[in-house]
């Protein structure tokens, strides 16, 4: 069920109000409760998201990533930023969850 814009839902509610429209039956007042459940866990898990905190990289990670892209003279052996790029990727995964 399509709840609407809010401001559909304000028209609604205004025309339930003066009896321009019948009020929502039960189903209807069941789905409006699991849409807004609904609501409420996404808005929930945004605020968890918005609200975590930063993980960096340890020693022993960044020591691997730099390994893994540099010789035993500390020349880089992969080009077109491989060792920025393998950073980012660990940090998004680290920070994603």
């Amino acid at each position: 069920m399509d709840l609407g814009t809010p401001e559909e839902l304000r028209v609604m509610a205004n025309q339930i109000a003066i009896g321009a429209i019948p009020p929502p039956n039960r189903m209807q007042i069941v789905m409006i409760v699991r849409n807004i459940a609904r609501i409420i866990e996404v808005a929930d898990r945004q605020e968890a998201k918005l609200n975590r905190e930063w993980v960096g990289l340890s020693d022993g990670e960044i020591e691997t990533i730099y390994c893994q892209h540099h010789d035993t003279y500390g020349e880089p052996v992969s080009g077109n930023f491989a060792y920025e790029r393998a950073i980012e990727t660990k940090l998004k995964e680290k920070n994603r969850g």
